[in-house]
């Protein structure tokens, strides 16, 4: 269940004034939850506020829209691969928001960020995509952001995401290396055990579908 607070906004970026519906709390259904933690509520994609002005896309939409803006980000949403993925008239607003806000991110160093951009992009092109070539664009910039972003920082929850990425990816052998490598960090962790073992049951059996969290625990 989502909730939506309506807010004025003074853009940090270019401090044009405007309306929007921020979201300021999800709750989640762990029966519908796929394993990379897709809660298929619609709701999860509007995390983002998008200037209609500049086209700044203002991070998570609780707190992120309220964040003060660096000169370096200003000067990227200035730019023309910027402005063509804020204004591009082929994507769907709320696609081009988190688009944005992913590229913002990665250009940054904010590879958490940009991992967690990307893994809702792809939630929503699996939803409303048009294609799978697409789709595929997406998952792959979502892998390199999560490598990247553990590369320093001990994420067990992204990790997982990660490793069910590769798996959806067919990326078999780097799925299994990653998951042997986390065992060590898992071995008190009876949830996370769980997930691991069902990955690794999927991953030999090449099944690179989407599947339920709730099926862990049958």
């Amino acid at each position: 269940m989502a909730r939506f607070m309506k807010k004025q906004i003074t853009c940090r970026c270019c401090g044009h004034t405007y309306e929007a519906d921020v979201l300021m709390g999800l709750t989640t259904d762990r029966r519908v939850m796929d394993l990379d933690t897709n809660p298929h509520d619609p709701a999860v994609y509007r995390q983002v506020v998008q200037c209609p002005t500049c086209g700044y896309a203002g991070g998570y939409a609780a707190a992120g829209y309220d964040r003060d803006v660096e000169d370096r980000i200003k000067a990227l949403v200035r730019g023309e691969e910027y402005r063509a993925m804020a204004g591009s008239p082929s994507e769907d607003r709320t696609a081009a928001a988190l688009r944005c806000a992913e590229y913002l991110a990665e250009k940054t160093g904010n590879y958490q960020d940009a991992s967690y951009y990307a893994l809702l992009l792809l939630w929503w092109w699996k939803q409303y995509g048009r294609d799978e070539a697409g789709l595929k664009k997406v998952r792959d910039r979502a892998i390199r952001h999560f490598e990247e972003y553990l590369m320093d920082h001990l994420d067990l929850n992204g990790a997982m995401i990660l490793i069910d990425l590769l798996r959806q990816a067919k990326r078999w052998d780097v799925a299994l290396q990653d998951l042997s490598s986390l065992e060590p960090y898992i071995k008190d962790n009876q949830p996370l055990q769980r997930v691991a073992a069902f990955e690794k049951r999927l991953i030999h059996e090449e099944d690179h579908a989407d599947h339920k969290l709730s099926e862990v625990d049958v």
